[in-house]
């Protein structure tokens, strides 16, 4: 890891992107390299009850530190950036009691609900990883501010490291193994930065007092009153359709969608995150230059020009590809990944870029749409239920109304940065132009070449990728500039009291 870091770019923007998404590839090899040796180990069902487990983390894990960790980048001086993160870590402890009393008294009413009377036993170990996934927000924003986008890499891959290893050596265990090895993970990525960035800050944060404390809250209490029930809201519709499909359809298909999602993510984990963390840090100096419009045209073209075109070709072989991958049992999934394409688009493309609504000091703004996107789930589940009662019915209202709901945050990111609020549409309908270049030897070449389904497939999709690389090599160079606005090492690059 760390020679691959020494040869990067020495753009600060692009080599901190790179260096996260090479931390990032190298956890979601792991976990992808797993998966089909996991699926022939467990049953859809026991993944089904894995999903319920990290569905009711997830409800409320985005805001264990009440948004705090989102204020650590901004302030100039790093006794200030120390006083928020202990801030944070004071209320995760305090929420992690709450919780812990929650699921010992309730776990069996809570297991119950979602058709998963075996995942009472294991609830207790939601606070423990409420609290290492806590921690690890507060410290992961650490690295953001002081760029160490090193330690974020190595901690993520420790995570998918120790994950899978215990999923495997456990399997006897059926899908308890499943859950105890994302809880360890958990906590070997906390304790991973600890060590790091944590063991660096210790010095400031032996020197700080409760006034510090009561100084930062009262002065970024924005970010817990506005911004929290945002990430709620954001966290509700990320977790709420696996616990849906618990309780409507059972297990089973919980375990297709959870399947499908940990494959369709993986884009999203390895360059949306790495885009969302480093874009950040750089739009608040080009929101101090008044350049942020610009930042997100080039950010967002960019990453529609690298990923629309194959997520295009993808369709094409997605059910076939997750059967060969996983198994016959599991061609669901890959039906699903079909009609999930356009949402994972459109999630990778705009979420980097709409993280501006804390820089422009519009959280109200960011609530409502969160809302929006927490009320896609809820809509499509009932209208499927209402009108057929079907799974993929369901999938597919999902993914049509998520896709409207980012387009909209799109454009209002745009007119909050000073810009158009069609300037995201006519990227993404630029991106769709290259997509159909690279999609039309899909139609053309099989009803050509019939003799040959599958070859006439293959040669179609490789025609279509080379079609497309050249298509996007020209579009490309005609972008804007990315290194916009100051990103200097010296911007709170080293806290007082931490050894080089």
């Amino acid at each position: 890891m760390g020679s691959l870091i020494k040869i990067l770019p020495q753009n600060t923007f692009v080599r901190g992107v790179l260096t996260l998404a090479s931390g990032t590839v190298g956890a979601q090899a792991i976990l992808i390299a797993s998966a089909p040796l996991l699926t022939r180990l467990y049953s859809p069902d026991e993944f089904g009850i894995l999903s319920v487990f990290l569905s009711m983390l997830g409800l409320v894990g985005g805001i264990a530190a009440l948004r705090f960790e989102l204020a650590i980048p901004l302030p100039e001086d790093d006794r200030n950036a120390a006083a928020l993160s202990v801030t944070g870590a004071v209320v995760v402890v305090l929420f992690s009691l709450a919780l812990f009393a929650l699921v010992t008294s309730y776990s069996e009413s809570l297991a119950n609900q979602f058709n998963a009377p075996i995942l009472a036993p294991y609830l207790w170990l939601l606070p423990v990883t409420f609290f290492a996934n806590g921690l690890f927000l507060l410290l992961n924003m650490l690295c953001v501010r002081h760029e160490r986008f090193g330690d974020m890499a190595k901690a993520k891959v420790l995570q998918s490291a120790i994950t899978v290893v215990v999923q495997v050596a456990g399997f006897s265990l059926g899908g308890a193994a499943l859950i105890i090895g994302r809880v360890l993970g958990h906590v070997a990525a906390a304790i991973q930065l600890v060590r790091g960035i944590g063991l660096d800050y210790s010095v400031t944060v032996r020197t700080l007092k409760l006034y510090d404390l009561w100084r930062v809250a009262i002065n970024y209490r924005t970010f817990p009153l506005i911004s929290t029930w945002s990430a709620l809201a954001s966290s509700i519709g990320s977790s709420i359709t696996p616990l849906m499909f618990a309780a409507f359809f059972g297990l089973e298909m919980a375990g297709y969608f959870a399947m499908t999602m940990m494959v369709m993510v993986v884009p999203m984990s390895i360059i949306g995150v790495a885009v969302q963390n480093a874009f950040y840090r750089k739009a608040v100096d080009a929101h101090r230059t008044g350049r942020l419009a610009e930042l997100i045209l080039a950010v967002q073209s960019r990453l529609v020009l690298a990923t629309l075109p194959f997520f295009a070709l993808s369709a094409f072989v997605l059910p076939d590809a997750f059967v060969l991958m996983f198994g016959e049992a599991w061609r669901v999934s890959g039906t699903f990944a079909v009609w999930i394409l356009p949402w994972m688009l459109f999630q990778l493309t705009v979420t980097p870029c709409t993280g501006i609504f804390p820089i422009v000091g519009r959280l109200g703004l960011a609530l409502l749409l969160d809302l929006s996107l927490a009320a896609a789930p809820v809509l499509a589940f009932s209208v499927a239920l209402w009108l057929r009662g079907d799974a993929l019915f369901a999938v597919q209202l999902l993914s049509a109304i998520a896709s409207l709901v980012y387009l909209a945050r799109i454009s209002i990111a745009y007119c909050l940065a000073g810009g158009q609020a069609l300037t995201g549409v006519a990227v993404v309908l630029r991106g769709l132009m290259i997509a159909a270049i690279g999609v039309l030897p899909a139609f053309v070449v099989p009803n050509v070449w019939s003799g040959k389904p599958v070859l006439a497939l293959l040669f179609a999709i490789s025609c279509g990728a080379l079609l497309a690389a050249v298509a996007i090599r020209w579009a490309w160079k005609r972008l804007p500039e990315i290194d916009i606005g100051p990103y200097e090492q010296g911007a709170g690059s080293q806290p007082a009291g931490i050894a080089s």
